[in-house]
């Protein structure tokens, strides 16, 4: 199993935020920290801000459950619950992210 490290997550998090900034057309998205980024895409639409919100959330949920299940393949077997609990929270991660995408295409 493939998994992402805490740096990996947070890399790819803060590029969710540049890119999301930039659909927004947020001046200067780039020299501004992502927290600040943050804060400015709630200022400039808050409906996109709750759907990166629930975006991160269900991203940050599945990885810590792939962390933990990448620990435990190296010691034996994943169960299928875990499996299943892996997959729906893949599926979750997936459908917030289509979300957060089809937030941001409303004119």
């Amino acid at each position: 199993m493939l998994c992402l490290s805490e740096d990996d997550l947070k890399n790819f998090i803060g590029g969710v935020i540049r890119n999301v900034a930039r659909e927004l057309k947020i001046n200067q998205s780039e020299q501004i920290t992502y927290f600040k980024l943050v804060k400015q895409i709630k200022i400039e639409n808050q409906a996109v801000s709750n759907k990166l919100e629930k975006f991160f959330k269900a991203y940050k949920k599945w990885h810590d459950l792939q962390v933990k299940l990448g620990l435990e393949s190296q010691t034996g077997d994943i169960s299928a619950q875990d499996k299943d609990k892996l997959q729906s929270y893949l599926s979750n991660r997936d459908l917030a992210r289509e979300a957060l995408l089809k937030e941001l295409r409303q004119p």
